[in-house]
């Protein structure tokens, strides 16, 4: 009787009933019938979980910084790195018809794999024809449109059928930055059109910074992860750079607060305490948006904003990233670019390039130690995260083994090569026209003074001779202070090309 009323026996199967019963019959087939629904519905339910993995993020699949307009010239084609693929960049626009946003929202730019289709030879080292913007491949003189098409071969023949559409990569400009699309390949141009504008992900201010403020750049020897869990580690501050602004271990004060507001596939963010007895009460803001850029916000104890940051972090290699900042003042008040045209240009340029050297010493004192965990293995060596002032560090390795795969995915066989900490031509002035025109300016003082101070104790030994005095002595302080100004304008043009610890002649304790 317990069999027959389906006791001892799963849900899911009825007991059959007897062939004489037909209404029993009858519920059994609907018994049977919602049984095998549910059964059904729940396989399914559980497929989707296993078949299904968790949101991650697609780094091929999203838009990266190439640099600040101001930062690119126009009348050459110029070798830039993403995701370890090296890339040419180049103004596809003839000089005499610039295209406006609503024709082209590139503005003409142009990026594409740094190798021609021919001969594999770099693209970036070949030339741009100002008369129709095409690129000129220096090797045998191959030239490509801005769609990619190979246009003429020189030496003879039609043109030929492969180009470089096939690398080619979707590109926009937006706030004065030049941004390249994660990959190439058909699909690309529908998927980066389908994707947020990256303008988007800026907060206002810091658009407006990059379009009329002060920004800087540079390819600095560390990895993604070494910058971005950096800019998630604010107390590190007071002992690294001690000696700068008010930065000092005395005025450490441990945080009792970091908390993680939200995570998603999209990235994260935080808020944490004060740090430093020098900035209590404060609380500061961390924002991670994914593929690349930290945005830190302060403000004091009333909610004022005393300072904010916008740093992007382009992973240009395993062991290289492009760094390109921007930051603001109180609730956003931007700090103005000084004219780099007109009569004022070249104080303009010195203004920027020296702001930029004050920046070295820091990056310097930070690169030091990120190369040292880059060293060590990077985010698989962060095991000990002991403290309150971790919690940054610890959610963005969670983030990355939960979203990012562990690590950020290079190209096969991208280079692992790098520069040295000091190299600031390769790092920095290489792309920075103030810091090059300033370079420039400094060498030309210096030789002009070189020969400006012999010739003027010249002559005040000649004065001496004619019993003139007078004059010999303002010659003689002239040539003093031309040797002494030389050896000034020698000192600032080398600082642009290296720093601090770079050889014998530099000692490594000048940075602290």
């Amino acid at each position: 009787t317990m069999l027959r009323a389906g006791f001892g026996r799963p849900r899911s199967a009825p007991v059959p009933p007897s062939p004489a019963a037909p209404a029993q019959a009858r519920r059994w087939r609907r018994r049977t019938k919602a049984a095998a629904t549910r059964s059904a519905r729940g396989a399914q339910e559980v497929a989707s979980k296993v078949a299904a993995p968790p949101q991650s993020f697609d780094w091929e699949r999203a838009w990266y910084p190439i640099a600040p307009l101001r930062n690119l010239d126009a009348s050459a084609p110029s070798r830039w790195e993403l995701l370890g693929k090296s890339l040419v960049v180049w103004q596809s626009a003839p000089d005499a018809k610039q295209p406006t946003e609503e024709e082209d929202n590139a503005l003409g730019w142009r990026v594409a794999d740094d190798a021609c289709p021919h001969r594999s030879a770099p693209l970036s080292l070949g030339t741009r024809n100002a008369q129709d913007g095409k690129l000129v491949c220096r090797y045998h003189g191959w030239a490509f449109d801005g769609a990619g098409a190979c246009a003429s071969l020189p030496m003879g023949g039609p043109p030929a059928p492969c180009g470089l559409s096939s690398t080619l990569r979707p590109t926009t400009v937006a706030h004065g930055m030049l941004f390249a699309w994660g990959s190439a390949g058909k699909g690309a141009s529908a998927e980066a059109a389908a994707a947020p504008p990256p303008g988007d992900a800026m907060p206002s201010w810091a658009a407006g910074a990059f379009e009329n403020g002060v920004v800087t750049i540079a390819e600095s020897p560390a990895s993604w992860w070494a910058f971005v869990s950096n800019g998630l580690d604010p107390c590190h501050a007071e002992f690294l750079h001690e000696g700068i602004g008010k930065f000092s271990p005395e005025r450490a004060s441990p945080m009792t607060a970091y908390n993680l507001e939200s995570m998603d596939a999209g990235g994260l963010r935080m808020r944490h305490d004060s740090y430093s007895v020098t900035r209590q009460p404060a609380t500061g803001v961390r924002t991670f948006r994914a593929p690349c850029s930290v945005t830190t916000e302060y403000a004091d104890a009333d909610g004022k904003g005393t300072m904010k940051a916008h740093i992007f972090f382009v992973p240009a290699s395993p062991r290289v990233t492009r760094v390109v900042g921007t930051f603001a003042f109180g609730d956003g008040k931007v700090v103005p670019s000084p004219p780099t045209s007109g009569p004022f240009a070249g104080l303009g340029h010195l203004v920027i390039a020296l702001f930029h050297l004050q920046n070295f010493k820091l990056v310097t004192q930070d690169l030091l130690m990120m190369q040292a965990e880059d060293r060590a293995g990077g985010p698989k060596s962060v095991t000990r995260l002991p403290s309150v002032a971790d919690s940054g560090v610890r959610a963005l390795r969670r983030w990355l083994d939960k979203f990012g795969g562990g690590d950020v995915p290079f190209a096969p066989g991208a280079s692992a090569e790098v520069h040295e900490v000091f190299d600031r031509w390769t790092s920095h002035t290489r792309m920075c026209a103030s810091c090059q025109k300033t370079m420039r300016g400094a060498l030309l003082i210096h030789r002009v003074l070189r020969v400006t101070a012999p010739l003027a104790a010249l002559g005040a030994a000649v004065a001496q001779a004619k019993a003139r005095p007078s004059l010999a002595s303002v010659l003689f302080a002239t040539a003093a202070i031309a040797w002494l100004l030389a050896g000034v304008a020698q000192r600032l043009a080398t600082a642009f090309v290296r720093g601090p610890g770079a050889d014998a002649a530099y000692d490594l304790a000048l940075l602290w």
